[in-house]
């Protein structure tokens, strides 16, 4: 049914680091825009780069691997163009549950955080887990894939 609404266009498209479109074939792409939600997404890799799809970050402002200090880099980088990456809600997580890894290659089959508060305990945040599909929450640790939406 969906193949019906796109017609013959892809949910994925795949864009290069200055935000042209790729072909479907490209193995290579900085993110990718989702047209079911109109987020586009970061596209991790598995280079031990920065955007290494392994690494996991904490809202900890003393930890080298702190979230705000990734999304600054990624905005001052402006992946595929962009510079307003931001961390997605838990509903915009949700709506990867089933996502194609052929889009999303190095997402970890473990918890992504969102900048979702816990509506229990303002302190922490909620987390997704691609492989479980459940929701979680903790103080903010743990993977993450940058989103941003023209509004």
């Amino acid at each position: 049914m969906k193949n019906d609404i796109y017609q013959g266009r892809s949910r994925f498209i795949k864009l290069d680091t200055n935000g042209q479109t790729l072909p479907d074939e490209a193995t290579q792409w900085a993110a990718i825009i989702d047209n079911e939600t109109g987020i586009t997404w970061e596209n991790k890799t598995n280079d031990g780069g920065v955007q290494d799809g392994q690494h996991n970050y904490s809202r900890d402002e003393s930890d080298k691997n702190n979230i705000t200090a990734y999304i600054q880099a990624i905005n001052k980088k402006q992946l595929a163009g962009y510079k307003n990456w931001r961390l997605p809600t838990l509903e915009e997580m949700e709506s990867l549950i089933k996502l194609n890894k052929r889009y999303f290659p190095n997402i970890q089959n473990d918890w992504y955080c969102s900048s979702t508060k816990s509506p229990d305990d303002d302190e922490f945040y909620l987390l997704l887990g691609f492989k479980t599909e459940h929701r979680g929450y903790n103080r903010g640790y743990g993977h993450i894939l940058l989103a941003r939406k023209e509004e």
